[in-house]
């Protein structure tokens, strides 16, 4: 982690990168920009992409700002490290170094003013979710995903719209309880020694502290950054994780308080 950037490390989710959302894709660009001007380390946890099924996304005309956006600020000498989502499990290491991009597995752990945390999308504390726990099993079988990888680039973005407007349309019947994070499972990673868990997947900006059978640790979920450039950040002066906005549209001030 670089000592620059006045000690901050930024955490963002579910920006939903998508060809028809240039407005949101030229956000996200210029707060990668701001990142590597402002902070000492970014973590992006999962769902960058709306769909992501192999390097061919990359050939898209309109993400080539925000590729082009990862290696400045990486070769600027911010750290980026990506956490895959549901959306984009096919974002692998290999095309991650040409970016000059960590890319973990589901979980990874992170050292921050002397808490240890786990970094993690969050699909998987939503364990109540018995039908998209079954079709996360499914989408991820190594054959599922080989046939992912060989679908001509038009065929996977045609793919990409109908499975977004199905996802949403599945989650809108899902009762809110159903969708939600379950606090046992989060609880889990408490009692293995971490401190705090921040995550994403579920679209609200919050840190609560959550007890149960004698441990207890804080959970930040991050607001989605789609939805008004909501993320998170980590300030080593207070030692302590704020919900923070950056504005997408383009207009004289980048942060909104």
């Amino acid at each position: 982690m670089r000592t620059d950037g006045g000690g901050r490390v930024l955490f963002v989710s579910d920006v939903h990168l998508a060809p028809h959302l240039p407005e949101l894709i030229d956000g996200f660009r210029r707060f990668v920009g701001y990142a590597a001007e402002n902070a000492g380390a970014l973590y992006v946890l999962g769902d960058l992409f709306d769909f992501w099924v192999g390097r061919k996304n990359a050939r898209l005309p309109e993400y080539a700002s925000v590729l082009d956006g990862f290696r400045h600020a990486t070769s600027a000498g911010l750290p980026i490290t990506f956490v895959p989502g549901n959306r984009d499990f096919q974002f692998d290491a290999a095309f991650g170094r040409t970016l000059g991009i960590e890319v973990t597995g589901d979980f990874h752990e992170v050292q921050l003013g002397g808490r240890r945390v786990m970094l993690h999308h969050g699909d998987l504390f939503c364990t109540r979710d018995r039908g998209y726990q079954a079709l996360r099993r499914v989408v991820r079988n190594p054959v599922v995903r080989s046939v992912l990888r060989t679908m001509p680039l038009a065929a996977s973005v045609a793919l990409a719209r109908i499975v977004r407007r199905k996802s949403d349309k599945a989650v809108a019947r899902k009762p809110r309880a159903e969708r939600a994070l379950v606090d046992e499972a989060v609880v889990d990673w408490f009692r293995r020694g971490f401190d705090t868990v921040v995550c994403g997947h579920v679209h609200e900006a919050a840190t609560r502290t959550i007890t149960a059978g004698g441990v207890s640790g804080t959970l930040v979920t991050l607001g989605s950054f789609d939805e008004e450039g909501q993320f998170a950040a980590f300030d080593a002066q207070t030692s302590s994780i704020t919900h923070e906005r950056f504005e997408t549209s383009t207009t004289p001030r980048d942060l909104v308080s």
